[in-house]
């Protein structure tokens, strides 16, 4: 970010390169804009998906593991299938970086699907990805799908989430800039 021969180092944490994925996406005196970031997605999300569908419960610990893992997102629908959704925030280099980020989140969670397989129920997991600078994911529209979200519904959050993470996205930015907090 800074383009002269001064100190290319952080001028918050330190790193060696202060750039724009490091502050948006790594530089930890902004970590608690990245949970805010990442919440307004999961709480629109949450919000999209019908009651007719099932229940949906955020951020608990799995029960019945001995592992710590806590998922974003479970829809239990009314057929009985379990429905595992994580969101992440990547810093959008091409697609490939998407299908890592998604990849990711399911190789993490892939441990709590095959336990409630052993279980006898059916089980999903998959990701939510959005760009740091606003960009969609276009598998996302096959995840929202899984949780009944209407595609027409869908197309109007697909623009609202990408709003709001370039708003957070920007806050963070200046907050790094100025140290005048933004939220």
């Amino acid at each position: 970010m800074r383009f002269s021969k001064r100190n290319p180092k952080c001028r918050k944490c330190g790193y060696a390169r202060e750039t724009i994925p490091h502050v948006l996406n790594h530089c930890k005196p902004h970590s608690d804009a990245w949970k805010r970031r990442h919440d307004a997605i999961q709480n629109r999300v949450a919000r999209a998906i019908p009651s007719s569908c099932g229940s949906v419960s955020l951020n608990k610990k799995f029960p019945g593991l001995s592992q710590m893992l806590i998922p974003d997102m479970v829809l239990t629908k009314k057929s009985g299938k379990v429905f595992l959704i994580d969101f992440t925030d990547a810093f959008e280099h091409r697609l490939k970086s998407f299908a890592n980020a998604r990849q990711g989140k399911i190789d993490k969670y892939l441990p709590i699907v095959e336990h409630l397989r052993r279980e006898g129920k059916v089980a999903h997991v998959d990701a939510i990805v959005v760009g740091s600078l606003g960009s969609w994911d276009p598998s996302n529209d096959a995840a929202l799908a899984q949780m009944d979200v209407s595609r027409k519904y869908a197309k109007l959050m697909r623009k609202l989430i990408c709003s709001d993470t370039i708003r957070w996205s920007r806050d963070i930015y200046i907050q790094h800039l100025t140290d005048k907090k933004q939220y």
